[in-house]
């Protein structure tokens, strides 16, 4: 018989999954007498839901039993980007734990990360704008109560540049809701938030639930209204990251051409248009989250039912020069066939009073 050599977490990552360790009972030969009875190898079974996996595990010189590289399969159960309950069962025992989805490795324990922080990459402090979408995504595990979301808000006044501060409890703001279990959603968009007197702006405000928090501050449009791409983070959640920087629409068509009836003709062409966005200052609490972005495989522009969009490159170069401001670029195409025609209604310069001669 076997036994895990440390316990499984209650849930995690799947990093925290990857290497699974078993060790003998009674000894090393003890160990090695029992796997001989039972016909060899150990038996080792994961099963997720639907699907199944069976192993036989022979000890190796030390009459241990190990299981390397298993975090690739747990990503893979996870996929769709919900947590998933998992049954490891082995000869000698089985225990239940919950996987939750994340692409990459993260350094604390989940236990750990979610109760300090929101599922995302983003710093700390994150850059918006009026009209931009903002979503934060926590997870409380079974049995514990799930936090109280509240808003703390900064408001500027640009007549006398004075600052006045309110809050906000859930209930004001919008419940939030659970898209799956423990995993608790809210809607944190600054156009949520109504002025509380006349002659004043929104200037930042900061959202906490139990002991995590993330701060907003809000960026002027000047010129153009950024631009937000909306895609599943590395938690398999829908995050937003803002592009403040410049848009460049490039197009560069796909022609096949052949010889018809003397005449050189194109007979097919493709045209779909390439926009490059520069993100504009680039700041270290930024850096992770354009970094997911840049690696993510599901985006849509503007809002999460907008056009989908794929992401054919990037610029990402991040210089250890403390004074040199960093930057970075993405380009994209629409996932469509084709390029998407956007038509723009006339612009009325009085109401409907007055005749069409002043449209």
């Amino acid at each position: 018989m076997a036994k895990l050599s440390s316990p499984l977490p209650e849930y995690g990552f799947p990093g925290e999954f990857d290497t699974i360790r078993f060790q003998e009972v009674g000894g090393p030969m003890a160990f090695r007498v029992a796997c001989e009875e039972v016909g060899g190898p150990m038996a080792f079974r994961v099963a997720c839901e639907d699907a199944t996996i069976d192993l036989l595990l022979s000890p190796d010189e030390k009459q241990c039993v190990v299981v390397e590289d298993f975090a690739p399969v747990l990503r893979d159960f996870t996929a769709d980007g919900m947590p998933r309950v998992c049954t490891l069962t082995w000869d000698g025992g089985t225990q239940a734990f919950t996987v939750l989805p994340c692409r990459c490795d993260v350094a604390d324990p989940a236990s750990d990360f979610c109760a300090l922080h929101f599922l995302t990459p983003q710093g700390k402090t994150k850059r918006t704008y009026r009209g931009a979408l903002e979503l934060l995504t926590l997870f409380s595990p079974d049995g514990e109560e799930r936090p109280a979301f509240s808003v703390s808000l900064c408001w500027w006044n640009e007549g006398d540049g004075s600052f006045k501060n309110t809050t906000m409890k859930e209930e004001e703001v919008g419940s939030a809701s659970e898209i799956a279990q423990g995993l608790w959603q809210i809607d944190v968009s600054p156009q949520r938030f109504a002025i509380p007197k006349e002659g004043y702006a929104l200037h930042s405000y900061a959202v906490s639930a139990g002991r995590r928090e993330k701060k907003f501050v809000l960026s002027p449009s000047l010129d153009a209204v950024p631009l937000t791409l909306v895609f599943k983070n590395a938690f398999g959640l829908f995050d937003t990251f803002h592009l403040f920087g410049n848009v460049q629409k490039e197009m560069k068509p796909t022609r096949n051409s052949a010889t018809f009836s003397g005449k050189f003709r194109n007979f097919l062409v493709k045209a779909v248009p390439e926009f490059t966005v520069q993100t504009g200052i680039l700041r270290q609490e930024d850096e992770a989250l354009f970094a997911d972005l840049c690696s993510a495989t599901e985006v849509r522009l503007r809002s999460i039912d907008g056009p989908e969009v794929t992401i054919v490159d990037d610029d990402l170069k991040i210089l250890n020069d403390a004074y040199e401001p960093q930057q970075g670029s993405i380009t994209f195409r629409y996932a469509g066939r084709g390029a998407i025609l956007h038509r723009t209604a006339p612009f009325r310069t009085f109401d409907d009073t007055f005749d069409e001669t002043y449209l």
